[in-house]
Parts: C-alpha cells; structure tokens; sequence
C-alpha cells in the first residue's frame, strides 16, 4: 500500500539499492503477498450475493486480510464493543 501510495519499490522504502539481489527478492514476495490477499478478497466478495452493502464487502475484505496475518478478531482489543462492559 505505501509503496503504491508514493509510487516506489518496497525496497527503496527500506534503502536497499535496485543492483541488490535482497532488493528484488523482497520486491517480489512483497508483490506475490498482496496478489494472493487480492485474488482471495476478491473471490470472497463475489461469494456475496449481488445486493451485499459495501460495509459487508468491506467486512469480508478485512476478515481475508485478518486471516492472512493471522489476527483472530475475537482477542483485538477495541475492534469490536463490549456488550456487557460498563462505561465509567
């Protein structure tokens, strides 16, 4: 994402010079990672029937990208609100 926001390399974010082997390795599983959460995203939302409100298509998308980085989004403090917790 940052990398396609300023129009860059990942590896020109982390200084590594274009000629470095690690350079292209790195471009390279940084491209395949998202290609892969894409394609699944993707085929999650067209399980969705057609008349699927953006925010459940972007609830979908989200619970992908949890999956891939292996947050379980039961155990995220402040992601959702606690019915039973009191204020104050």
């Amino acid at each position: 994402m940052m990398a396609q926001a300023y129009h860059v390399r990942p590896s020109a974010l982390l200084g590594l010079e274009p000629a470095d082997p690690r350079a292209f390795a790195l471009d390279r599983a940084v491209m395949h990672f998202g290609s892969s959460i894409e394609q699944d995203q993707e085929a999650a939302e067209k399980a969705l029937p057609k008349k699927a409100s953006e925010t459940m298509r972007a609830h979908v998308r989200q619970r992908v990208l949890d999956t891939y980085l292996g947050v379980d989004p039961a155990n995220t403090p402040g992601r959702f609100r606690d019915p039973v917790a009191r204020k104050g």
